[in-house]
């Protein structure tokens, strides 16, 4: 007996029937945004709005490491 599989290409790769990623394009073929993981944290944030459940990540680390990286910023522009 011969199975069928069903491919679908993603944004975020091929997906082989529901089962996971089978295959992530080459970084080259990505944006920018999607290679720093911009897409994945904005498609996370919307899923948990959507379905009303808590981010993997709690607005409070945002801010702080948003404040760690603006201090980083700063003193390497003040050098």
């Amino acid at each position: 007996m011969v199975r069928s599989s069903t491919l679908r290409i993603c944004a975020n790769g091929v997906r082989s029937g529901g089962q996971g990623v089978v295959h992530k394009p080459i970084p080259g073929w990505q944006s920018t945004l999607e290679q720093r993981g911009f897409v994945g944290c904005a498609r996370h944030f919307i899923e948990c709005v959507q379905n009303q459940t808590v981010p993997q990540t709690a607005g409070e680390q945002a801010v702080l490491a948003q404040r760690i990286v603006d201090k980083i910023w700063r003193d390497a522009m003040s050098e």
